[in-house]
């Protein structure tokens, strides 16, 4: 059998939520709520670079979260 070839953009939102190709959709939501609380932009609020970095990190990790979440509902069905 072939290894699985894995999509880039895929491997890219695994990446971003620090998961394993190929994760189900549990890790994927537990994996965004965990780095959520790590890198939410309120508690960076004192220092204005940061929060602006924290704000371009959370809306990556909402991206993936959304999109994983999306294609994995859409192989299940």
């Amino acid at each position: 059998m072939a290894p699985q070839t894995q999509d880039p953009t895929l491997a890219s939102f695994y990446a971003n939520l620090e998961l394993p190709y190929g994760a189900d959709v549990e890790a994927v939501r537990e994996a965004r709520r965990r780095l959520l609380r790590r890198y939410h932009p309120d508690l960076h609020s004192s220092d204005p670079e940061k929060k602006r970095t924290a704000t371009r990190v959370a809306q990556g990790l909402n991206r993936a979260h959304d999109e994983l979440v999306g294609r994995l509902a859409r192989k299940q069905q």
